[in-house]
């Protein structure tokens, strides 16, 4: 008899509702399409260009399936076989599928002047993110007019457990989604778990006395950097994080002045609120609209943004001087820590 066929750590939390990913015991669970869709995820975590034994490699998957699997896809577009190298790469279908992701998140359209804002005030790369298993990707990154430094490319996948945007999304997960993550970066990490571990436990410490995570050094020695999660209406959560190079912002500026100054973006959208909400609401389109929440999990104040279909035209921003006459500008808050 066969023995039990292993779960990687990524699969397990791959499902974005919070409950480990069973494929034994789910029977509307296709697991013809889920190696698949392993065998294109493989290219995310080698060279660009893969032949079926790198890709059974990679994949855990008997060859012949990997074989069948690249055939099928190349056939479908979504890889295309260099007869030169006889291996596979990525195809335009896969781009489409991303392009389709990302152009249709609002959030990124309703968060991009905030980000610059913050960018230009504090000279630093400035970052949206969401959660791919045990990673975050970038899905918008702000910079100052004239730096360079930190340039982040939209699809960069980041760790999601040494990572000041990580932590901000694990911090704002619920208790049982947060055992199901810790038992998978256990299972991923091994002897290295205990210190990642003490590094989540200072995260969430650090988010329920400040309302941020922070990551000093901890990916990448010469990055420091501060992150937010972001709540969107529909239950997903994002994180929103700023990032330099340790020389430039040193972890006592991250820390004292910069992280814990992030309540200035309660007077940005304040200056902003009238064109995101009110003026922009003539034409045709959609809207993201926002609403500040309270304190939660343990003091922590974070904002929920609430996307909401109303009709829309071109953003037209008001001048910083510029008041609209007789109407009421409701406060909004796009971070609130």
């Amino acid at each position: 008899m066969a023995g039990k066929k292993q779960i990687s750590p990524e699969l397990k939390v791959a499902s974005t509702d919070g409950k480990p990913v069973k494929p034994e015991k789910d029977r509307k669970f296709v697991e013809a399409l889920s190696r698949g869709l392993d065998v294109l995820r493989a290219f995310s975590q080698g060279p660009v260009i893969l032949g079926n034994q790198d890709i059974a490699r990679i994949t855990g998957l008997p060859k012949p399936t990997v074989s069948r699997m690249t055939y099928t896809l190349t056939k479908l577009g979504y890889l295309s076989y260099n007869t030169q190298l006889e291996k596979y790469q990525l195809s335009s279908g896969v781009l489409a599928l991303g392009y389709a992701y990302v152009s249709n998140l609002k959030v990124r359209q309703l968060a991009k002047p905030y980000m610059d804002e913050f960018a230009r005030q504090t000279n630093m790369s400035v970052g949206l993110t969401c959660r791919d298993r045990l990673h975050m990707i970038y899905v918008e990154n702000r910079l100052p007019p004239e730096a360079s430094l930190l340039r982040m490319d939209i699809g960069l996948k980041l760790p999601m457990a040494s990572t000041s945007a990580g932590r901000a999304y694990y911090c704002a997960v619920s208790d049982k989604a947060r055992l199901v993550i810790d038992d998978a970066m256990a299972e991923k990490y091994g002897d290295a778990w205990p210190e990642k571990k003490q590094g989540l436990d200072q995260a969430m410490k650090d988010y329920k006395e400040h309302g941020f995570c922070l990551s000093i050094g901890e990916w990448d020695r010469n990055i420091n950097s501060a992150g937010v999660p972001i709540h969107l209406q529909d239950g997903t959560i994002m994180a929103l994080t700023c990032a330099a190079p340790s020389y430039l912002v040193p972890a006592e500026k991250l820390r004292g002045s910069i992280a814990t100054s992030w309540p200035c973006w309660q007077v940005i959208s304040n200056r902003w609120v009238f064109d995101n909400s009110r003026e922009v609401t003539k034409g045709g389109g959609e809207q993201a609209l926002q609403k500040p929440c309270g304190a939660m999990d343990g003091g922590a104040e974070r904002t929920r943004m609430y996307s909401q279909r109303v009709s829309v035209g071109p953003a037209r921003h008001l001048p910083t001087n510029s008041k609209p006459r007789n109407r009421r500008r409701t406060p909004a808050v796009f971070l609130c820590l």
